[in-house]
């Protein structure tokens, strides 16, 4: 009877541990997303401003000269781009040590 309460017990605490490691990873991953999501959006608006310039050249039959503006919006595109892979790279690393916690757990006796 007590080896059957042993792993019963065993199971209860490896479920609690690994579900206190799927939330930390599911708030750790929300955060970056929402991270994430607001870069995309950024770029979005720059990239349309930058497109908004180019047309209003090709409009009124102007040479298209990346002028400092045009210049600054394009490291400002670039700036959140390399942003998002960081921030993609982290998710990553973060679902990376969830699954190893997760399996530690779980070869524990």
């Amino acid at each position: 009877m007590k080896e059957i309460l042993g792993k019963v017990a065993s199971g209860v605490n490896k479920g609690i541990a690994t579900a206190g490691v799927n939330s930390k990873a599911l708030m750790e991953k929300t955060k970056i997303n929402s991270k994430i999501k607001s870069l995309e959006a950024e770029r979005s608006e720059l990239a349309d401003s930058l497109g908004m310039q180019i047309y209003d050249c090709i409009i009124c039959d102007k040479e298209i000269v990346v002028d400092e503006g045009m210049s600054g919006l394009i490291s400002e595109i670039q700036r959140c781009l390399e942003s998002i892979a960081e921030y993609k790279a982290e998710l990553e690393r973060v679902e990376e040590e969830a699954d190893l916690a997760k399996s530690k757990i779980s070869q524990k006796e």
